[in-house]
């Protein structure tokens, strides 16, 4: 229940930065700023979800 909690301010937290960097804004900065985003997003998340697919012991 706390970890949902802290889960949750966190990432309310994180929006609030983006929207105050512009990231949501539908200028130049914006797209620059969605297009990190999905960058980076893709990098960790990916590999993240093939972990699933290796045999074996469980990693979580």
């Amino acid at each position: 229940m706390i970890l949902g909690f802290c889960s949750n301010i966190f990432l309310f937290l994180i929006g609030v930065q983006l929207i105050r960097k512009g990231a949501f804004s539908p200028n130049e900065e914006g797209k620059k700023i969605r297009k990190a985003m999905l960058k980076y997003g893709l990098l960790i998340g990916l590999p993240l979800n093939f972990l699933v697919f290796i045999p074996g012991e469980s990693l979580i």
